[in-house]
């Protein structure tokens, strides 16, 4: 089964939007919160519970990425 999946790893496309070039972890987060920021119109509550943040600490994060 690991080798199935092992398989099934490398014959998978790439995604258009994959990074090309290494991302550091802050900006992996500032864009996953990016986007949920975008789906739910900037609505810091409804994402704060998406992303399963207190609604302070996403508060926090979107100043510190200036978002």
């Amino acid at each position: 089964m690991r080798d199935d999946i092992r398989d099934e790893l490398h014959s998978a496309e790439t995604p258009a939007d994959y990074p090309t070039a290494p991302q550091t972890l802050r900006e992996v987060e500032a864009r996953h919160i990016a986007e949920v920021l975008g789906l739910t119109r900037g609505r810091i509550g409804q994402a704060a519970k998406i992303l399963g943040l207190h609604r302070n600490t996403l508060t926090r994060k979107i100043r510190e990425y200036g978002l």
